[in-house]
């Protein structure tokens, strides 16, 4: 949710991105699921970024071919507040995961 509108009318300089990676559990290597990398927010103005101080949503969709193993690997987020010059009054509450189309529902 924003706070407030930014100040002038004037879009962020950088919108806050959202990135889904996992680790591998003998290791300390991240590697994204997302193919492009980090996946960021869109807003086409500052108003429709602040939305009314409403909720914003964005999705992201990992990699084709990913099997979850929880056996191998630790799961995570990593959320990226917008930059704007220190200005940012943002909050972000629960995240959900939600699982369509998948294809190979192993859960080891």
């Amino acid at each position: 949710m924003i706070a407030s509108g930014h100040s002038g009318g004037t879009l962020t300089v950088t919108l806050p991105t959202l990135d889904v990676r996992r680790i591998a559990i003998d290791s300390n290597t991240g590697v994204s699921l997302l193919s492009g990398g980090p996946v960021s927010a869109t807003a086409a103005s500052d108003t429709a970024w602040f939305n009314g101080g409403l909720a914003q949503f964005w999705s992201c969709s990992p990699n084709q071919n990913n099997v979850i193993d929880t056996s191998q690997y630790l799961y995570y987020v990593i959320l990226v507040d917008e930059v704007d010059a220190g200005l940012s009054t943002d909050f972000y509450g629960p995240m959900s995961a939600t699982f369509s189309t998948i294809n190979d529902m192993r859960f080891p």
